[in-house]
């Protein structure tokens, strides 16, 4: 073979290794960190050259809200073409944040927008979606909120967790957000009008960017990991089909399991289903813990009611952690066997399973696997276990009125599918 033959085959070789092959590594970071988390997403919006897909679940008019409003809003107009999908109920930003993202040539989308005739309001996109140019991601649990990146002043802030991907895995998510972005699920008109709290925010301008300061935590550590190990998941066409959604994948991760699985779910009171797949593999010997919130952490207390109440005595003795720390855990995902971490916007409720929509994303990698476990660890370090038995007392030592106790529990009876 010529000579030159010979080194444009060799260069077309090279290509399919690094380009093509399914085996390309990526950078992945664990975002933990408040700050870190919040300069992140800056700077993935503020380096975009060519596009931009969202979908946020909450998005607020404050000033984080303000914040990332006006980095979209610059990029959509330095050319960046910025598709936005919000939930159409829990948007909460303002008339002035949507004026100047649509004029500033920003596409934007309502999932099932109230007043526009959606035939399923009770289904949400519950969604967590940012990337840019294919080639960089932020999945998790964070909304676009202050108390998201700990900068409320009003409400407890949350405990939070995200993931970053830079490499070519990023291009095989745009079939979810193009499936989403051409869904019937999803409107174009929004004639939601915010509820009397809410109203205030109508007439407050957007102010100036937000001083996010010089990051004090070190840089997350970064872990190559093969694009052949990381799966995403999501529920198709921004349709919930309890048959066939998301929570079926995160079962089957949770039925491979042999040795170990650790479970973080704020809002925990699982289906059937899931209650019958973690007792499964409870008896098969693996060992189980599952963190939630306590009725002390927690802004949603009609949940544990219901689990204390409804749900703990059908668990049997699987081990039940409740948060203890001076925040609200809103961080979701598992670890299995030590070897595959799973990084979820997946409340492991029945909401999840029946109604909103979900992301998930898989990595199949001790390392980074390690790592989760280790920022699990220091949450199951700031709890305490629940007993086994329903508690008599709930409500006893926190700022809750046997009276309020008795209501949420009565409430949490009529609408167990919605919690």
């Amino acid at each position: 073979m010529p000579r030159e033959a010979q080194k444009i085959t060799l260069s077309v070789l090279l290509l399919a290794f690094f380009f093509i092959s399914p085996t390309c590594a990526n950078d992945v970071r664990l975002l933990c960190d408040d700050h870190l988390a919040l300069d992140a997403r800056v700077k993935l919006i503020k380096t975009c050259e060519k596009n931009l897909d969202i979908a946020w679940f909450e998005f607020d008019d404050d000033a984080i809200g303000q914040h990332l409003c006006l980095a979209v809003a610059d990029a959509a107009k330095r050319g960046v073409s910025v598709r936005l999908v919000l939930d159409g109920m829990f948007d909460r930003s303002s008339t002035h944040q949507r004026e100047l993202l649509k004029t500033s040539g920003v596409k934007i989308k309502w999932f099932h927008p109230t007043g526009t005739g959606a035939t399923n309001l009770m289904q949400r996109m519950h969604d967590k979606y940012l990337a840019a140019d294919q080639k960089q991601l932020i999945v998790g649990s964070r909304n676009i909120s202050n108390v998201y990146f700990g900068r409320s002043e009003v409400e407890p802030n949350f405990v939070d967790y995200d993931i970053l991907v830079s490499g070519e895995f990023v291009e095989f998510t745009k079939e979810y957000f193009d499936s989403l972005w051409d869904s019937e699920e999803v409107d174009s008109h929004r004639t939601h009008k915010p509820s009397a709290k809410l109203l205030h925010h109508s007439s407050r301008k957007i102010d100036a960017p937000l001083d996010i300061g010089v990051p004090t935590a070190a840089t997350p550590q970064g872990f190559d990991i093969a694009t052949d190990k990381m799966s995403f998941l999501y529920d198709a066409s921004a349709i919930k089909d309890p048959t066939n959604g998301i929570h079926n994948d995160l079962y089957k991760l949770i039925q491979q399991a042999s040795e170990q699985i650790d479970i973080v779910a704020p809002y925990f009171f699982p289906s059937r289903d899931c209650v019958s797949v973690l007792k499964k593999a409870e008896q098969r010997g693996v060992r189980i813990r599952i963190l939630t919130n306590s009725l002390e952490s927690t802004n949603r207390p009609i949940n544990h009611v219901a689990l204390m109440t409804q749900m703990r005595h059908r668990l049997g003795t699987l081990p039940i952690y409740q948060y203890a720390g001076d925040r609200t855990l809103h961080a979701k995902g598992l670890v299995v066997d030590q070897k595959i971490a799973c990084v979820t916007s997946y409340n492991f409720n029945r909401r999840s399973e029946f109604f909103d929509t979900e992301l998930a994303l898989t990595i199949n990698d001790e390392a980074f696997a390690a790592a989760l476990s280790e920022q699990f660890a220091a949450y199951f370090a700031r709890s305490s276990r629940l007993p086994v038995t329903p508690r008599r007392n709930l409500g006893t030592g926190t700022k809750y009125q046997p009276e309020e106790i008795r209501q949420l529990r009565w409430l949490a009876r009529l609408i167990p599918n919605h919690l």
